[in-house]
């Protein structure tokens, strides 16, 4: 990890050749913009409800979809917050996209207490056939398998840890997305990772595992149809602009939809100045977008919340300084910042 040392004026410049090029691609046509939506603020937030439907034309459960929320006891399903962030989206004219349907991490306790295969896939079925029977053509977008690459791979091949790789071995990836298929085969079925964008050797290395999954997924016949992007960027390292445009090239050449869908910068060691730590994480997003975009036109591009008043980033990467991480398009006030305006000019005008 290193310090990004950029001149104001660079990023300035940098930000200005950026919108020309968003502006030209707009021309074919505008690629949605999203946000993840905390569905404890919808019911006591104004300006949040606000800030989602003027600038938002998807939304993404932060937390109200995964089994730890859905899911408390095993033989329940509780979908009264999910329900009400589609109801929310439904009111402004607004998409909703699905997030998630496995993971290895927040899963209920009884769920973690599984102990046979079979009874994990009894689950696993159960659990994707009632989510997507449930929402049924509400949303049309599901990130099917989230993170199943190893946080720090020891090779190309190392997935992560956790209940349904241990009790089903790597092909709960492929259960999980045949059943989704079968289930509701219309929607768009995502396979959705983070940290392979960066100049790194471990990003590199997960980028080449996710990569080689994705492409057996495909040799095999898995219903997959699409790949995520989280894109929780770090401030301070440079994005691998030929790698990430290789990938998705290759993605799109596999005959698979690329999304971004959990955009943010991490800011934790960016300089205590506001504005130039807003300009360098526009930068930063400027850096990644340009390097999907060389690659493939993405279908969506989602930040993982819209307002720094409501990020999940202080709990991991608070800021040594103390003062407020600022990873996000809409400061606490919720004024528009420079990374929206990036945003902006590569979906075309959102």
């Amino acid at each position: 990890m290193h310090t990004a040392r950029l001149h104001r004026r660079d990023v300035l410049t940098g930000l200005a050749a950026v919108a020309g090029v968003g502006s030209a691609r707009a021309a074919a046509g505008t690629i949605p913009y999203g946000a993840a939506v905390n569905h404890y603020l919808l019911p006591e937030s104004t300006p949040y409800r606000a800030a989602l439907a003027r600038h938002c034309d998807v939304l993404v459960g932060e937390g109200a979809m995964k089994w730890s929320n859905v899911r408390p006891t095993r033989d329940t399903f509780a979908f009264k917050d999910a329900d009400a962030c589609v109801a929310f989206a439904k009111a402004h004219g607004l998409e909703m996209r699905g997030h998630t349907l496995v993971w290895c991490e927040d899963n209920p306790d009884w769920v973690n207490a599984l102990t046979s295969a079979t009874e994990a896939e009894r689950e696993l079925r159960r659990h994707i056939t009632g989510m997507l029977t449930h929402f049924g053509s509400t949303i049309r977008d599901w990130d099917v398998v989230n993170e199943p690459i190893a946080t720090k791979p020891r090779s190309a091949t190392d997935l992560r840890e956790g209940i349904w790789p241990q009790l089903l071995g790597p092909r709960y990836i492929d259960k999980a997305l045949h059943i989704a298929a079968e289930v509701a085969p219309a929607q768009r079925r995502v396979l959705n990772e983070y940290d392979i964008e960066g100049a790194t050797p471990r990003d590199r290395l997960k980028r080449e595992a996710f990569r080689r999954l994705v492409l057996d997924l495909k040799s095999r016949g898995v219903p997959i149809t699409a790949v995520g992007l989280q894109a929780h960027l770090n401030g301070t390292v440079e994005i691998d602009k030929d790698g990430v445009s290789a990938f998705c090239a290759e993605m799109t050449r596999a005959g698979l939809d690329v999304l971004i869908t959990e955009l943010d910068v991490n800011d934790y060691d960016l300089p205590g100045d506001t504005g130039q730590r807003d300009a360098l994480v526009a930068k930063r997003t400027a850096d990644f977008l340009s390097a999907v975009f060389a690659g493939c036109r993405p279908k969506l591009i989602c930040t993982w919340g819209i307002t720094d008043r409501q990020t999940w980033m202080p709990m991991w990467f608070k800021r040594r300084d103390g003062t407020p991480n600022r990873p996000l398009p809409l400061d606490s006030e919720f004024a528009e910042k420079p990374m929206l305006r990036v945003i902006r000019a590569y979906c075309g005008g959102v």
